[in-house]
């Protein structure tokens, strides 16, 4: 069974969640188990299981390389944050993942995987597998507006509102009006989570 793990430059979460995963196998007698680290296209065809971390909004976002997993594949994302999305609100991809807040104990993350290994082992409708371009027709996933972009790339440039204004040509209110409207569309609820977004988007961009 081949498990692929996503974490964003944090080699102990890492180690530990591969720990998780070796222990949850050993519990259910899968073996071979086959863990990948480097996110590209060839991983994500062949991953079963896909563990991601993501920061407080991000998950609204396009996760355009996760078109080419299994259809059975099952996701699981690590939040930042405690603030859980609707599912019903996020882009198809990811819209059947298990969310673990930060909170969430090593404890809970084992059980949770334990099962879905279990569930798999007992799925006998396998799905096709591949890349599904149907899926993103009618995604839902949220972007930014052009101004918004532009508000947010000042942001990450660590420039202030009123410097942002100036060099976009809007009024100071309209860019505060859009850092809110930002706020509000990834349901970002401190100062903190928004730059944490900002950054994760400009990551996603590269």
């Amino acid at each position: 069974m081949n498990f692929l793990i996503h974490v964003d430059n944090d080699a102990l979460f890492s180690a530990g969640i591969a720990g998780l995963i070796q222990d949850a196998a050993a519990e259910n007698s899968i073996s071979p188990v086959n863990v990948f680290y480097e996110y590209t296209v060839e991983n994500i065809q062949k991953a079963d299981f896909i563990f991601i971390t993501v920061c407080a909004g991000e998950y609204y976002l396009c996760f355009n390389d996760l078109i080419y997993k299994k259809s059975t594949a099952k996701v699981f994302l690590f939040v930042s944050s405690n603030n859980i999305p609707d599912n019903a609100l996020l882009p198809e991809c990811i819209k059947e993942a298990t969310f673990f807040p930060q909170k969430t104990s090593s404890g809970e993350v084992r059980a949770a995987l334990s099962e879905a290994l279990r569930r798999y082992l007992q799925c006998n409708d396998l799905k096709p597998v591949g890349k599904k371009n149907w899926a993103c027709l009618d995604c839902n996933y949220k972007t930014l507006s052009f101004t918004q972009d532009k508000i947010v790339r000042g942001l990450n440039n660590c420039l202030s509102i009123n410097e942002i204004a100036d060099r976009i040509g809007i009024h100071y209110k309209t860019a505060v009006s859009h850092k809110k409207n930002i706020m509000s569309k990834f349901n970002l609820h401190s100062k903190t989570e928004l730059y944490e977004f900002i950054s994760c988007y400009q990551k996603k961009k590269q």
